[in-house]
């Protein structure tokens, strides 16, 4: 009787451990995390996530910890009908989370960091936009995502491009920044500055 206690109590100590070293293994399997997150922006946006480059994710378990997320060539497909392959294109981008505040209704990103990076925006002679990400039947589960109040506490760009082609357009419009940078303040204003190209005239915040 005795030895049944002690090997139930062995694997209830022992099954916690077994799993935590699983979580970070997989946390170090950079090919499965990949995966995951290509499954999740399929499933959320039906645009294809791919990260040709490094991916890790260092997990803050306690409440105000941060969570980072670190990727290298980052590249998000367009819509179909859109004139370039890809949404967006970034060789380095940083995201650091309050990965508690997802659990809540203020889901809050501490800091979005991305450099070398390029945005194609671009409306069709429908009115279609290739920034509306919305996949078909709405779920219970995006219901929930819209009435997060998400809150983005630092941005920071550096050499990107935003290009914005539509039917109107002679020409694409074309936004280069050299550098950006916001900070949100405790009551909700953005404060920042940012330098860089409107067309042909130059931008300085």
């Amino acid at each position: 009787m005795r030895r049944k206690i002690l090997i139930t109590l062995f694997i209830l100590l022992g099954l916690p451990a077994t799993i935590m070293a699983i979580g970070w293994y997989l946390l170090g399997n950079e090919a499965f995390l990949k995966r995951q997150v290509q499954e999740l922006v399929l499933s959320h946006t039906g645009r294809t996530l791919e990260v040709a480059g490094s991916l890790s994710v260092t997990l803050g378990l306690t409440p105000g910890s941060s969570t980072r997320i670190d990727a290298q060539d980052v590249r998000l497909s367009n819509a179909g009908w859109a004139p370039e392959p890809y949404f967006t294109q970034i060789d380095r981008l940083g995201v650091s989370l309050d990965l508690w505040s997802f659990f809540g209704d203020s889901p809050v990103i501490s800091s979005l960091e991305a450099e070398n990076c390029r945005l194609a925006l671009a409306e069709d002679n429908s009115g279609a936009q290739n920034w509306d990400f919305s996949t078909g039947a709405v779920t219970d589960e995006d219901t929930a995502a819209k009435r997060k109040h998400y809150q983005l506490s630092q941005l920071q760009l550096a050499n990107c491009q935003i290009t914005h082609v539509a039917p109107d357009r002679s020409e694409p419009l074309v936004i280069s920044i050299s550098e950006l940078s916001l900070q949100r303040s405790e009551t909700g204003n953005y404060s920042g500055q940012a330098s860089g190209q409107l067309a042909d005239l130059p931008l300085s915040v």
